[in-house]
């Protein structure tokens, strides 16, 4: 047997005469709304440039001084085409894509097994995973109630680790391959290249620097003053003062 339809769904045709949105009259809107649900027309306070766009401008204005070069921008003409196939340099790999491919060169080299990566049948690539954890327990480092009855650091005879530490709970002494500095090291010396390059200096920080010595040289640090977001907030604190 089907089940009976509910009242409220049923459509007698007493209901069909008529089924507009609003009437022949129109919609009145401002009237039905009601009172507003949300503050509205408030007082909004101008705090000036966002202070990510001020440190944009302080860059633009720092890389024309330095090199010497005054960029100009040339509003498009909405009338025309926007530009196309016009020259880009090419900057080569992106660094992390050209480490990652140097990284696996070098674990190829040195465990003689050159990685290739097979996908499946969905495109996905098969890369290998984590160590699962079932490859290894941490039995050895639980100690059960039997084994509470005493509870020395060592005995009178010494301690002997070798002999009661068993095998080892998770994996021990593997190799890990030599990849050379780290990238971030690089780029920072990098850095102090181009700096040194471009500003004609040699920056020199002297051959007893890491001696921890009573009459260890205090080097000079320049005062750039307080940081950009720290003059903003205060800016922005005494402007909010004198509004409210």
């Amino acid at each position: 047997m089907s089940k009976p339809y509910s009242k409220s769904l049923l459509q007698v045709d007493a209901d069909i005469k008529s089924d507009p949105i609003c009437s022949s009259a129109g919609c009145n809107y401002a009237s039905e709304k009601g009172p507003k649900t949300h503050p509205m027309d408030y007082f909004v306070p101008n705090f000036g440039k966002d202070h990510q766009i001020k440190q944009t401008h302080e860059s633009l204005d720092w890389a024309e001084n330095s090199l010497r070069h005054r960029w100009v921008y040339v509003k498009p003409d909405p009338k025309k085409d926007p530009p196309k196939d016009y020259f880009v340099p090419n900057f080569g790999v992106d660094e992390d894509v050209a480490w990652t491919q140097k990284n696996i060169a070098d674990a190829s080299k040195n465990l003689g097994h050159e990685w290739k990566p097979v996908q499946d049948e969905n495109g996905v690539w098969l890369v290998p995973s984590a160590a699962d954890n079932a490859s290894y327990t941490y039995k050895s480092l639980v100690q059960l109630d039997a084994q509470v009855e005493s509870d020395p650091i060592c005995s009178s005879a010494g301690c002997g680790y070798a002999s009661e530490k068993g095998p080892a709970g998770h994996p021990v002494d593997y190799f890990v391959p030599n990849f050379g500095k780290d990238k971030g090291v690089k780029e920072t010396w990098s850095s102090l290249d181009w700096a040194e390059k471009h500003r004609n200096h040699k920056w020199v920080l002297g051959a007893d620097w890491d001696k921890k010595s009573p009459d260890f040289e205090d080097h000079r640090i320049p005062d750039f003053g307080l940081e950009d977001d720290v003059v903003d907030t205060a800016n922005n604190i005494k402007l909010a003062e004198n509004t409210l």
